[in-house]
């Protein structure tokens, strides 16, 4: 193992000279996971920080480089060290840890050792609070020289012991809070450290953990004292991106930035004994204007629930307190909308989402999303300012969702697979908005479930148009109201390209259901002189195409090079192919909706699409598009050759096409549906 170490900083040190920053963080990620406590491996992240100029990052991998170095090179590491702090101002505090006490003694003592095993002395102090503890912890604490300890007559609960630890720390320092029941595994602090000073505006950060809520917690396929630490080890080590921007953290290990206390304020004892005053803390430091920072590369072992859990009725009474406490407190201020989606993918009904997300912003709501499952759509969120984070189990998770009671003015749940989570909400003292989007398969694979479903009066179900109200009024046998999805107007009337040939086009995801074996079918069927007027093009993502459809595609553009196979683009430049096309098709064999459909009539194209596709719904047969009969080659040729023929005389075709988007889809028609549907009712 140590020659595989060694091979790996050598190789890492000649990618440092020669400025492959890629290839050096990728031998420190490796590396690492070997051996953490390597200090030639801090030193070169260091080297590697400087290099990108993120230097408060470079300071502490140089401060931790010196923790682990034990001959000469401690010299060049302190020099480097404070070459960093005082060249370029850096402004990274010590820690002040302050921890809670009541009882558990064992726990208590464990955790203390770990902190002295994990940090570099002068770095760090540790404050304890304690809660009138009668197990001897008391009297073990006060025997310890590196531990300033608060000693309360009774039991002042969570947050105000909290405070008095702030308030006795050293001025300046950022505060550590940390759980009596958690043991620091080897860097854990140091990583949560570096997501601190990742960005100026980040003003707390947090670890995943064993035992927590708020998605934070992760599953160990070795759950005992060993295991644990195995898997830190795999955990505490570089990552590419390693942070989640939160709404809040979970307070058993919360590391706040100094300038938090100053802005912030500290923790607010109203919620005492506990819970709920980390989610408040969470809201406050967004307000201020800054991050939550959920660190996925640090791991801290937690024991979870060693007081609290011991008089669960008690414990729920409390929860129950302290959650209508904060919905007091922060419906005071401002409207608050959770929006709840299964993905964070640039698909239909989360891209439908994103842009409801925009439309509240726009209206002077605090938006808040959960999502069961990541995706890039994070990012975006994140530039919005909208706190967005990740709970996979939500929909079998009660315990997660009773936290959500009270707190919001509105809950938005998106799609079928909400279902869980409106039958959770139904009957219960929320504003409840359930936003499907489905085709009829999807319906039809629940049906049983839906048939069960028992909504009440707070459960407000919207259709994303009138094929999906058809189809919850078949299957749920409930009424909806109609909210079609959002399309940007992004047409460019003063952009004209001229090019010889008509141009059809078919976009989006390459499957059995999309019907590309229909498109193709018909661009065979042409007569020669009306195929060699145009060129066809099939866009989609080729990472998840279906591989036999792609084989079809490629035989057929070996007979026809007018057939063209692209990969997905971005949806800028998928507006700007829009501009070369004259032709959308839409053959799928079933589709709720098709945005591409929409952005075709927005882009005022002419659009083709099946009997079975939402959109045909809106459209008049030859006045403002074409509708064929789903997987009819024949009839979509005889389509596609008249628009050929015909070209030239269909510019109110288009036209027509237009007003669909115009009176259906556009912002304007969006932004009143939502102030009908959502706003005018809260």
């Amino acid at each position: 193992m140590l020659d595989k170490v060694k091979e790996l900083i050598i190789k890492g040190a000649d990618c440092e000279s020669t400025g492959d920053l890629e290839g050096l963080f990728a031998c420190i990620k490796e590396a690492m996971k070997l051996d953490g406590q390597n200090y030639e491996l801090f030193y070169m992240l260091g080297n590697y920080h400087y290099m990108k100029k993120q230097y408060e990052q470079a300071f502490l991998c140089y401060e931790q480089a010196e923790l682990y170095c034990d001959n000469d090179d401690r010299h060049e590491i302190i020099h480097m060290k404070e070459y960093v702090k005082e060249q370029f101002q850096v402004d990274v505090r010590n820690i002040s840890i302050v921890i809670v006490s009541y009882n558990i003694r064992d726990l208590m003592m464990l955790c203390i050792k770990s902190i002295r095993a994990t940090l570099k002395k002068g770095t760090y102090e540790i404050i304890v609070a304690d809660n009138a503890s009668t197990d001897g912890i008391r009297e073990w604490l006060a025997e310890q020289e590196d531990v300033r300890l608060i000693l309360n007559t009774t039991n002042c609960g969570f947050p105000e012991g909290c405070n008095q630890g702030i308030r006795a720390a050293v001025k300046g320092n950022d505060i550590f809070l940390l759980n009596n029941d958690t043991v620091l595994t080897p860097n854990a602090v140091f990583w949560l450290r570096m997501g601190l000073y990742s960005d100026g505006k980040v003003g707390t950060a947090g670890s995943i953990t064993n035992y927590a809520s708020n998605g934070q917690k992760i599953l160990i396929d070795d759950p005992t004292p060993d295991g644990y630490l195995k898997a830190a080890k795999n955990i505490n080590v570089p990552m590419e991106s390693p942070y989640e921007y939160k709404t809040w953290l979970v307070g058993f290990a919360l590391l706040i930035k100094n300038k938090m206390i100053s802005q912030v304020g500290t923790l607010d004892e109203r919620f005492s004994p506990g819970n709920y005053e980390d989610y408040d803390y969470g809201l406050r430091v967004q307000k201020a204007g800054f991050y939550n920072v959920l660190c996925r590369n640090t791991f801290i072992l937690h024991w979870g629930g060693q007081n609290f859990a011991r008089d669960t009725a008690k414990l729920k009474q409390t929860i129950d307190i302290n959650r209508h406490k904060l919905a007091e407190k922060w419906n005071k201020k401002t409207k608050q909308i959770l929006l709840i989606t299964h993905q964070l993918s640039y698909t239909g009904a989360p891209v439908a989402l994103m842009q409801l997300a925009e439309t509240l912003l726009e209206n002077g709501f605090t938006v808040d999303v959960i999502s069961f499952k990541d995706g890039e759509q994070k990012i975006q969120y994140d530039k919005l300012g909208i706190a967005c984070w990740v709970i996979e189990n939500l929909t079998q998770n009660e315990e997660e969702l009773a936290k959500l009671l009270g707190v919001y003015d509105a809950i938005i749940v998106n799609t079928l697979a909400g279902a869980l989570i409106c039958q959770f909400f139904s009957g219960k003292n929320e504003n409840v908005y359930w936003w499907i989007h489905e085709n009829e398969l999807l319906f039809e694979q629940i049906k049983g479930y839906l048939k069960q479903l028992k909504l009440e009066k707070n459960i407000r179900v919207l259709a994303a148009g009138y094929y999906v109200q058809e189809q919850i009024k078949k299957y749920m046998a409930c009424d909806s109201k109609l909210l079609n999805i959002c399309i940007p107007d992004i047409r460019k009337q003063s952009v004209t390209y001229k090019h010889d040939k008509i141009r059809f086009a078919q976009i989006g995801l390459i499957d059995g259901m999309k019907g590309q074996e229909v498109f193709l079918g018909a661009i065979l069927s042409l007569p020669e002189e009306i195929r060699s007027c145009c060129e066809f093009y099939i866009c989609g993502s080729m990472q998840t195409a279906n591989k036999e459809i792609i084989e079809m595609i490629k035989r057929a553009q070996k007979l026809f090079p007018c057939i063209h196979l692209l990969d997905s683009m971005e949806q800028v430049q998928l507006y700007e192919f829009y501009e070369e096309i004259d032709c959308i098709v839409v053959p799928s064999r079933i589709e709720s909706m098709s945005a591409v459909m929409v952005e075709g009539f927005m882009k005022e194209k002419v659009c083709i699409c099946t009997t079975t596709t939402g959109i045909s719904k809106y459209m008049d047969n030859g006045t403002n598009g074409f509708i064929f009969p789903v997987g009819d080659i024949e009839a979509l040729k005889d389509i596609m050759k008249y628009i050929v023929i015909n070209y030239k005389k269909l510019r109110d075709v288009k036209q027509e096409g237009r007003k669909i988007y115009e009176k259906y889809f556009s912002p304007e028609c969006f932004q009143k549906k939502v102030q009908q549907l959502i706003i005018g009712e809260l």
